[in-house]
């Protein structure tokens, strides 16, 4: 049996409260079907033995592959013979893009219809929710949902448009390591709520009030030319508006705000990093150098074709409504002036 495991991205990605040493999130998960996938082939072991193979950056036995694996055999011991797997890694890895929880919900679902175990959905998820977080929504089957708890609940959601256009996928030479962004991301939240007052304490206030633009400019290779670069603040406040780990991404890889202005406006940053994406079909323009480099390194995710303006203005009226709650949080703000961006381009949440 021969598997695809496609890569997800994250159109919103908000963290609601904490759960122990767990971070509660609410977002929403796109499923991208096009030529970057990591290839997975399962087969009876010729030696008697589960065996596993492929490049995870880890030792394969440590991999989410190796878990799943461990979890079926612990549930079914004599219910299907020992197998070969082998993992063909293309999507890279660090990215935030869930190669590892695609590579393992395939697994679960792989020998479940291989071996003919029948395992319920709810079967299927309590094991993905142990393998670890996204590996219920690549499980579940389903390609757009919104995803909440530790990613273990999954509530399929429409798509915004019957024509789905493509996505484009710009991964830098940046390894976001996903567990220290969650722990920086606890450690700004903690340190800004130890400087409210004792009046503000139990006041509602958003993750943007506390995760300002301060926490990663004073951390930046150039804190003079980043501070003097009003556009670096623009696209910080942007991109953290929908995504409550890329303030602290950038506060360990400050190199991620430079990409996210070289990219301009209508690029997202996806999970904890360090991929961004886009839907095609919007016009943007962006500077030679980033052109050059998108050629070389970036992802062109195909989906089904169709029309992409119509796509494009769909999904943003969807996301639109999505953060008009988030909106009225700041209605009370003093309204600010527009300035001038070097890219004069549209962006999807705008």
């Amino acid at each position: 049996m021969i598997l695809k495991a496609y890569p997800k991205i994250n159109i919103y990605l908000k963290i609601i409260d904490f759960d122990g040493n767990y971070h509660l999130l609410e977002s929403r998960f796109a499923r991208i079907k096009g030529k970057l996938y990591d290839e997975i082939e399962i087969t009876e072991s010729s030696n008697g033995k589960d065996i596993i193979e492929g490049d995870f950056g880890c030792d394969a036995k440590d991999s989410s592959v190796a878990c799943a694996l461990r979890l079926l055999r612990e549930k079914y011991p004599k219910q299907f013979p020992p197998v070969h797997i082998k993992v063909a890694k293309h999507i890279p890895k660090g990215a935030g893009l869930g190669g590892g929880s695609s590579n393992a919900g395939c697994v679960l679902n792989g020998i479940d219809s291989m071996f003919c175990l029948e395992l319920s959905s709810e079967e299927l998820n309590a094991m993905a929710k142990r393998v670890g977080a996204d590996v219920a929504f690549f499980v579940s089957g389903v390609d757009f949902a919104e995803v909440g708890g530790v990613g273990e609940k999954i509530t399929p959601h429409k798509i915004p448009s019957d024509d789905i256009s493509e996505f484009e996928i710009y991964t830098p030479d940046i390894f976001c390591d996903t567990r220290a962004v969650y722990r920086q991301y606890r450690s700004m939240i903690e340190k800004q709520i130890l400087k409210l007052s004792p009046k503000d304490i139990f006041a509602d206030f958003s993750n943007q009030k506390v995760l300002d633009f301060g926490e990663v400019q004073g951390l930046a290779q150039d804190r003079q030319a980043t501070q003097r670069n009003s556009y670096a603040c623009e696209r910080f406040a942007s991109l953290s508006a929908l995504n409550d780990l890329f303030a602290p991404a950038c506060a360990l890889y400050p190199q991620l705000l430079e990409v996210a202005q070289e990219l301009g406006e209508g690029w997202f940053f996806s999970g904890s990093g360090s991929s961004f994406f886009r839907a095609l079909g919007v016009e943007k323009n962006v500077t030679d150098s980033t052109k050059e480099a998108k050629s070389t390194d970036s992802q062109k995710i195909d989906s089904n074709q169709g029309g992409t303006q119509d796509f494009a203005q769909d999904f943003t009226q969807d996301l639109k409504q999505d953060f008009a709650k988030e909106s009225k949080q700041d209605s009370n703000e003093p309204t600010k002036k527009e300035s001038k961006k070097p890219l004069d381009s549209p962006s999807l949440f705008e």
